[in-house]
């Protein structure tokens, strides 16, 4: 691995034009120093030289060398994967000084700011969607995602008409429109003047030669079967193709697709564009679906924040040289070079699965653990309150008290002490605060005992706002324990309310007495959130619980078991880092951070 040191300047143009032009001096920087903050840690055969500059890619990047102060940045507005990140404990400068005192100036070609890099990231996008595509569709329709990947990579086989669309719309920068006037027509749809330049080019590009007049005019006549405003079917369109529209028919199609993905299509007017394709010969169908992914993914900033997993981080890469070859190297397509060929993986489900939370939670695969709902509940059933625990647990009073937790408890009065025990078939443990003379024989630990040291969160869940036996029972214990090491206790408050009382003044005046209530009970600060249950979306509230347990391990966090269930359980799963549930639905190949 080597490191390329970048000012912050360049290193936004790495990570929203998804490649960096720099002079080949720069690799003599060997340390952070000026602007020169962040460290690129990239493998040497991801460089790639032309003449005296270096161009850098993405997916060639292994880990982004930031200092700690910068981590907001990089994950809230680059929007990096915390796996690319590695955190250094160092100044950041904001002015370079060289060694004269004067400001220095980076070395940034002019190029990443130019039309052709722009082209190069939508390129880029279009490839990374369809190989996506591809490795979603891999299981149940391996066929299809075969074929994708033959379309993907002939690319470096693209005929004339190909290679001029592709270019004509790259250059135009969003999908091309014609704006023309119609007599007698009021109003026409931003489809329609797609669907004239459309028209147009294909007239410009496929019909100026071998067509006599007739010819002519039956080619044109079969565009206007197209026309998004006074639009009934194309059925009969698409199954009757003129001889000059044959070659190229799945691009042309894709491409009209891509225009008519934008209209309203209803029932009562239209045919659905899946029935229309179902009339489609099987020749031609799932090429025409790949184009009009490809059409409709240039200009789609979102999938710029798709980072693939490690295990498809290689593709990704000649993905990238790939669009720069197209794009950069070569203008005249008969001198274009050989591309890298692409192709799927082939790794287990539990290793895409280790990859990703590699990538999501920065952590090595080895330290994430595929845990089925039995093995993560064996991680709380080890507290010594959980579940049918409870029922070998007693406490000892030595003082008047009200709090007779559970059903085992010894009360001390002067020179008497009560026993009750409920659990006559298995020995009870009994927790005391301090040792004291009892006159029968009964298994006694300090009360500092129950919550094992390696604690370091207590999480509950209440139910309506009330408050029950087990969560006095924690308050107790931390009270009279002496060296617990509980920093954080969170609450979810489960409600069921309809969305617009949640944002009334009265609700959040009822949450605020329920905080200061558990944080006289508990004598420390308490956070507490809102779960609306008639909400099914759990992603916010497992933001809220990441935000505060997403630094600690499964192990660390002391559940109090009233109200917790299996969805609370995956709450925390899911905002820990050390422990995953394998979602047959979820998306492992790739994580987004486009939401």
């Amino acid at each position: 691995m080597t490191k390329i040191y970048l000012s912050l300047d360049e290193i936004e143009l790495l990570i929203f034009k998804k490649m960096i032009w720099f002079a080949l001096t720069r690799l003599s920087i060997k340390r952070a120093q000026g602007v020169y903050s962040v460290a690129l840690i990239i493998d040497e055969q991801y460089l790639h030289f032309n003449n005296d500059n270096v161009i850098v890619f993405m997916s060639g990047v292994h880990k982004f060398e930031i200092a700690e102060a910068d981590k907001n940045l990089f994950l809230n507005h680059y929007h990096l994967p915390l796996g690319l990140l590695l955190l250094k404990k160092r100044k950041v400068r904001d002015i370079a000084q060289n060694s004269s005192g004067t400001q220095s100036t980076t070395h940034i070609n002019n190029i990443e700011l130019s039309d052709e890099v722009n082209r190069y990231t939508a390129i880029r996008r279009a490839f990374v969607k369809l190989f996506h595509v591809a490795i979603k569709i891999r299981g149940s329709k391996s066929c299809l995602a075969i074929k994708y990947m033959t379309y993907l990579n002939a690319f470096e086989n693209l005929t004339q008409f190909q290679h001029k669309l592709i270019f004509a719309v790259l250059n135009y920068k969003k999908l091309p429109e014609e704006i023309v006037s119609i007599k007698n027509k009021s109003f026409s749809s931003t489809s329609f003047y797609q669907w004239v330049w459309w028209g147009k080019f294909l007239v410009d590009n496929l019909l100026k030669e071998g067509l006599n007049e007739m010819q002519l005019t039956e080619h044109k006549s079969w565009l206007k079967h197209f026309d998004p405003d006074s639009f009934q079917s194309i059925d009969s369109a698409v199954l009757n193709i003129p001889f000059k529209f044959e070659q190229d028919f799945p691009i042309i199609l894709g491409y009209y697709l891509t225009i008519n993905n934008n209209l309203d299509l209803t029932k009562d007017n239209h045919d659905s564009t899946k029935s229309k394709l179902m009339k489609l010969n099987e020749e031609y169908d799932e090429e025409i679906f790949f184009w009009k992914q490809f059409f409709q993914s240039l200009f789609v900033d979102q999938i710029d924040y798709v980072y693939p997993i490690q295990n498809i981080q290689y593709e990704f890469y000649k993905m990238e040289m790939n669009a720069y070859k197209i794009i950069h190297e070569k203008s005249d397509l008969d001198e274009l070079e050989v591309l890298h060929p692409i192709s799927l993986p082939e790794n287990s489900l539990d290793t895409f699965v280790k990859s990703y939370h590699a990538l999501k939670d920065g952590v090595e695969d080895n330290e994430v653990n595929i845990a089925s709902m039995e093995q993560i509940h064996e991680i709380f059933n080890k507290s010594v309150l959980f579940g049918d625990n409870r029922k070998n647990v007693g406490f000892i009073f030595n003082q008047p008290t009200s709090k007779t937790f559970l059903d085992n408890y010894i009360q001390i009065n002067d020179d008497s002490f009560t026993l009750h025990q409920s659990n006559r078939a298995e020995p009870v443990v009994y927790y005391e605060k301090e040792v004291i003379s009892l006159p029968i024989k009964v298994k006694r630990k300090p009360i500092s005992s129950i919550i094992n040291s390696d604690k370091r969160v207590l999480f509950g869940v209440i139910a309506e706002g009330t408050f029950n036996d087990l969560i006095d029972m924690y308050a107790y214990i931390l009270e009279n324990s002496v060296n617990h090491n509980i920093s954080e206790i969170l609450f979810i408050w489960l409600v069921k309310k309809e969305k617009s009382e949640l944002h009334s003044a009265a609700f959040e005046q009822e949450k605020n007495i329920l905080k200061k209530r558990l944080e006289v009970l508990f004598n420390q600060e308490v956070k507490i959130f809102t779960k609306n249950v008639n909400n099914p979306n759990d992603s916010e509230i497992i933001r809220v619980i990441k935000h505060i347990v997403g630094e600690y391990k499964l192990k660390e966090i002391e559940v109090i078991d009233s109200g917790f269930g299996l969805e609370q359980a995956r709450w925390l799963v899911e905002s820990t880092y050390d422990h995953t549930l394998v979602d047959d639905a979820m998306d492992y190949s790739v994580f987004s951070l486009s939401s």
